[in-house]
């Protein structure tokens, strides 16, 4: 009897009940996972690998195979096509459906294989690229296992109100959904309306053409280190800084050069004679919130043009400043156009939106428009049409106004709570913008404070250190980073109440140790 005779014999007029003894006789198991003729794909499939079923075998006609499993017969139908497109089945003209034969060896499991499970593959040869970026995992998400009292910088309160109407808006704009490729720069109305909105809020001088939408600013500043470096180049960089930043610097080759920062931002006397970028944060420099002096603005401006070098000037929260004029961007003053600009909604709206953007000098549009369309395409179309009529018709700045508010009397919270329990004993600065402080606990060395962040955590209080941030983080000062943005003012004083007793606890313990 041929192979096809006895797999319609086991087949036919089965009893559901018994079903299971005719599979294992096949090897054929309905593992139960997903749509049915998935699974009859899959169960077909690993009796002709396993070889289960040779090749030449006959097997049922679909009709047979369909009432004995309680399948439809197209389903069996579908099943069958596929195999065959794929090579596994061949069909004979009036005599029936065929393990194809031969097939193709890369099929086969040698004999010793089959039914084994699949072996662990091979680390690959990684590039120079993936080393650097396998050094820097991207940072885990925040988790509903997060302290009770999370002082995580970078975070954000995502306002109700802001959802809502975004999810209606875009609600509104899926109705005349766009399904060709758009332009790579981004769309033409909210370019026109960055250009309008950070003309009149931060000074920048510049038309909707220097303008390219990206994902995010991360992505913005990837762009830069791949069109602008090549392997060993000099990248002057802020230290302390963001690792964001230094990151795409590093995968692109560059070799970073350390510039300090004081309580007037980036210092530029110690910018290097040889650096072809500096990159800065003079908005509120991060992670100090130091704001970058006009004097020494002009200063920079005057260093990049006198060294053909380039400025990166990340303006990642510049919205939030709550003491003092806002002073003019660096972009705003440059005439000789040597400052790549970047900027993000992240902040004031939510990181998930994903939509950044990046001024550019007119010489060099073409070429970022190329790579940004040869990298993505384009930033999804339907949230930067969104943005754009959030820009437009003042949404956008009613809900600034409004977060500004509520972050302004939780920075106040921050501030009084700390000088209330520690006194003169915690130096703070960064006071005048963003949504963190930098903390300096007097009384603690770099390990009493990995001791205290520790002992904090227990308690429920998430501290985090600022040495990631510098570039040596073994030489860095013993600070925290504290982030104040998704804590109301009654739960940052409850917060900074305990942990105050922590720290009297640990130094009288050590005091009578």
């Amino acid at each position: 009897m041929q192979n096809g005779s006895l797999i319609r014999a086991n087949f036919y007029h089965i009893p559901r009940a018994n079903l299971e003894t005719v599979t294992d006789y096949l090897g054929l198991r309905l593992d139960g996972e997903g749509a049915l003729h998935r699974q009859l794909y899959r169960a077909l499939r690993h009796a002709i690998l396993a070889g289960h079923l040779s090749e030449g075998s006959r097997l049922p006609a679909t009709r047979a195979l369909a009432r004995d499993l309680r399948l439809s017969r197209n389903t069996v139908l579908l099943v069958f096509e596929q195999l065959t497109a794929e090579g596994y089945l061949a069909g004979r003209t009036g005599s029936g459906t065929y393990v194809a034969s031969p097939l193709p060896e890369a099929m086969l499991a040698p004999e010793a294989l089959r039914d084994a499970p699949p072996a662990a593959t091979a680390e690959p040869r990684w590039s120079r690229f993936a080393h650097c970026i396998r050094r820097y995992p991207p940072a885990a998400p925040r988790s509903t296992a997060a302290p009770r009292y999370d002082f995580r910088y970078g975070a954000i309160d995502a306002e109700p109100r802001l959802l809502d109407e975004w999810r209606k808006r875009l609600g509104r704009a899926a109705q005349h959904y766009p399904v060709d490729y758009a332009d790579p720069r981004g769309d033409p109305g909210l370019r026109a309306a960055i250009a309008r909105y950070v003309s009149r809020s931060r000074g920048c001088h510049c038309t909707a053409g220097q303008i390219v939408v990206t994902s995010g600013s991360q992505q913005a500043l990837d762009l830069i280190a791949r069109l602008l470096l090549d392997a060993g180049d000099r990248v002057a960089i802020e230290n302390p800084g963001y690792l964001g930043a230094r990151n795409a610097f590093l995968n692109a080759g560059a070799e970073l050069m350390p510039a300090g920062v004081d309580t007037e931002g980036l210092i530029v006397d110690q910018l290097p004679a040889t650096a072809r970028l500096v990159y800065t944060t003079p908005s509120h420099q991060f992670p100090t919130g130091a704001v970058l002096s006009l004097r020494r603005r002009l200063a920079l401006l005057e260093w990049a043009q006198n060294r053909e070098a380039w400025i990166v000037e990340d303006d990642y929260d510049g919205e939030y400043r709550y003491e003092g004029r806002p002073v003019e961007a660096v972009q705003g003053l440059d005439r000789p156009g040597r400052t790549l600009y970047v900027g993000t909604f992240s902040k004031v709206l939510f990181p998930a939106a994903r939509l950044g953007y990046v001024i550019l000098p007119e010489s060099m549009l073409d070429t970022f428009a190329a790579a940004k369309w040869w990298t993505d395409r384009h930033t999804p179309v339907l949230e930067q049409r969104v943005l754009a009529d959030f820009l437009d018709d003042g949404e956008f700045e009613r809900h600034l106004r409004r977060m500004r508010k509520r972050y302004a009397l939780r920075r106040t919270a921050l501030i009084d709570a700390l000088r209330r329990h520690f006194g003169e004993k915690a130096e703070i600065t960064g006071t005048q913008a963003g949504l963190h402080l930098m903390v300096r606990l007097k009384d603690y060395s770099s390990g009493g404070l990995k001791r205290l962040i520790d002992a904090a955590r227990e308690k429920g209080i998430g501290l985090y250190s600022a040495a990631p941030l510098y570039l040596a983080p073994h030489e860095a000062p013993p600070c925290l980073l504290m982030g104040y943005a998704t804590l109301a003012p009654e739960e940052i004083q409850k917060a900074i109440e305990h942990l105050a007793s922590i720290r009297i606890s640990e130094t009288a313990d050590a005091a009578g140790g």
